[in-house]
């Protein structure tokens, strides 16, 4: 694992083996490796987690890392609308997180790469593995409320700071073949 700073970012550099014989083997290496990140920097804490796949948008993993890095997220592309726009437009998210509290307990890694892998499939008909998971502050974030009937939390966030939203990032985790 090796770890760049750039920015005050602190990001994490995970290398994976180049094939993987099964989903659950990819789940279970890159699921463990990451814990130890987010257990080691965060345990203790609650932290927004954001998962891509440089794939679904069509850049290089270090090109889509820049691109968080100087932006605060990977919502780059005025034109490009967010799945399910017509749904989510009227509650203006900036993007969407999963939230949660880091313990000993807890594996997080493999748990978020599974749903990401499932919500991808579901949404865009074919599962995508998740190669960058952005790691925010939700001190510097602002849940939407109520988007779902029956619901009051939800995973849509908007940044506080709308002129600063690289702040609200902790870390990056990369995961490479």
């Amino acid at each position: 694992m090796k770890i760049i700073r750039k920015k005050n970012i602190p990001v994490w550099i995970i290398s994976l083996p180049m094939n993987f014989r099964s989903k659950k083997k990819y789940y279970q290496i890159a699921g463990i490796a990451g814990d130890k990140i987010i257990h080691e920097h965060f345990l203790g804490k609650k932290i927004l987690l954001r998962c891509l796949s440089s794939k679904d948008h069509k850049k290089t993993v270090d090109g889509l890392v820049d691109i968080i890095k100087k932006t605060g997220t990977d919502r780059y592309d005025p034109k490009r609308k967010m799945i399910f726009h017509e749904f989510y437009k009227k509650h203006k998210p900036d993007i969407f997180l999963e939230e949660c509290l880091v313990t000993k307990e807890k594996s997080i890694m493999k748990n978020i790469l599974q749903s990401f892998y499932q919500k991808t499939k579901g949404d865009r008909k074919i599962g995508l593995y998740a190669d960058i998971i952005t790691i925010y502050n939700p001190r510097k974030m602002k849940m939407i409320k109520n988007v779902y009937e029956g619901q009051e939390k939800s995973d849509c966030f908007q940044f506080r700071d709308q002129k600063n939203k690289p702040k609200a990032i902790l870390g990056i985790i990369v995961l490479k073949n």
